[in-house]
């Protein structure tokens, strides 16, 4: 291995790889862009493809921006000058929905940028390693089990969500080293953080099962100002150490109590376009209910309908349910209805009228099951949310096959310098 070959690349993967075809099989490159020649070293070869590095640029992109940041792991574009990020999400989007759709462009309006391309993400998990005794955090290199090192990364996240990790570092460097404590620091496996609007942080620190955060770093951790929330988990377990005050997430003007578990989206901006569009366009229809499938802790529902409006929500966890009660109540909602347990049959349960009723769905990339899918073609009318146009498209086939339509496709990006697109998609039956 290690072979060095001169690439040009001609593509861009959905991965947000290089790709060069000039060879007996595709070779996929992070940090290459279109119309780039390289001096590549082949890393992993297979039968039908291989993956190598960029060794020394030859000819550079006119696109490629001056940053030079390594992060291109989890940031694959990073290195890309955003107009050209949105030039080719955009292309690639209405590419894959016109060839496997059969349907016109002009159904799929302009693309959303990001109002901040760095700087934006409002939760960030980082794996924890030791070195000379010494505690770090990084990030896995994809398909891997090599931590990378390099702080590159932390462009992506809110600055004073760094500033906080920064903080709880060394604050339990400084414990260990003060007592000398230093095998405890192979106890330490992760840390995520959440920061909300008012620069509060919530965090979740994974730790050994057989161990337990000291006392007096506990206090030390405590006196974090911004650090408002502090939860441990143990394998599949999560404890909560202290709250100063509930930590709350605003949105479009609603407040949203939020677990440290919880989903929220991450791009308060691109958050805040996306529902205040599905809002907009579906004001005019009247809907007599409003269904959130798998609700969470109540923010799709209550950004995107209006306070008069009758919700049912259902999520499987209890603790997400009643958040999202608790919201609905101080967001001055008054017509709704949280339920715990399997959406399928909690709905059916309900007396609803599914011709006057909208139904949202927010998947996770694997997209809807056909079972799914089948118990959502008694509704008129469903929006759908989706991270991965690939799995969107899948499903959308189905949905056309079942003799409903498509009113309306925009993309969004949720997640600047990577290859992810989220997209709204409005469906209505025939």
């Amino acid at each position: 291995m290690n072979k060095k070959v001169i690439l040009k690349c001609s593509e861009i993967s959905y991965e947000g790889l290089g790709v060069s075809r000039e060879f007996s099989k595709p070779i996929f490159v992070p940090n290459f862009f279109i119309d780039e020649i390289a001096e590549v070293i082949i890393t992993k070869e297979y039968s039908k493809y291989a993956f190598g590095k960029v060794n020394k640029l030859i000819i550079k992109s006119k696109h490629r921006n001056n940053n030079e940041l390594l992060c291109f792991n989890s940031a694959p574009l990073i290195n890309l000058s955003y107009n050209e990020q949105i030039k080719q999400k955009s292309t690639y989007l209405i590419n894959l929905l016109t060839r496997n759709l059969g349907i016109e462009s002009t159904l799929i309006s302009d693309f959303v940028p990001s109002s901040e391309i760095y700087n934006y993400r409002n939760k960030a998990k980082y794996s924890l390693y030791t070195k000379e005794n010494k505690l770090y955090f990084g990030e896995y290199i994809n398909d891997s089990q090599i931590i990378n090192q390099n702080q590159d990364n932390l462009i992506q996240n809110k600055e004073n969500l760094n500033e906080t990790l920064r903080i709880i570092i060394n604050k339990i460097n400084n414990y260990t080293h003060e007592y000398k404590k230093y095998n405890n620091l192979n106890f330490f496996k992760e840390i995520t953080l959440r920061i909300n609007n008012k620069n509060q942080t919530q965090v979740l620190i994974k730790i050994h099962k057989e161990f337990d955060i000291p006392k007096t770093l506990l206090n030390d951790l405590y006196d974090i100002n911004n650090l408002i929330e502090l939860n441990i988990q143990k394998e599949e377990s999560i404890l909560n150490l202290f709250q100063k005050e509930p930590f709350i997430m605003k949105l479009n003007d609603m407040d949203f109590k939020v677990n440290i578990d919880s989903f929220f989206q991450i791009n308060d901006f691109i958050s805040s376009e996306i529902f205040k569009l599905i809002k907009n366009k579906i004001k005019k229809y009247k809907f007599q209910t409003f269904i959130d499938l798998f609700c969470g802790v109540g923010v799709i529902s209550q950004l995107s309908c209006d306070i008069n409006q009758n919700i049912i929500g259902v999520d499987i966890t209890r603790s997400s349910v009643q958040n999202a009660i608790l919201n609905a109540k101080n967001n001055k909602f008054t017509h709704f209805k949280y339920l715990v347990g399997d959406a399928f049959e909690k709905i059916k349960q309900e007396n609803i009228d599914y011709t006057n009723s909208l139904v949202i769905i927010d998947p996770p990339r694997s997209g809807l099951n056909s079972k799914l899918i089948e118990w959502l073609l008694k509704f008129k009318y469903i929006v759908y949310i989706s991270c991965d146009p690939r799995t969107l498209t899948r499903d959308l086939k189905q949905f056309l096959s079942y003799n409903f339509k498509i009113n309306y496709i925009q993309g969004f990006d949720m997640f600047p310098n990577t290859f992810h697109i989220e997209t709204v998609v409005f469906l209505e039956k025939r």
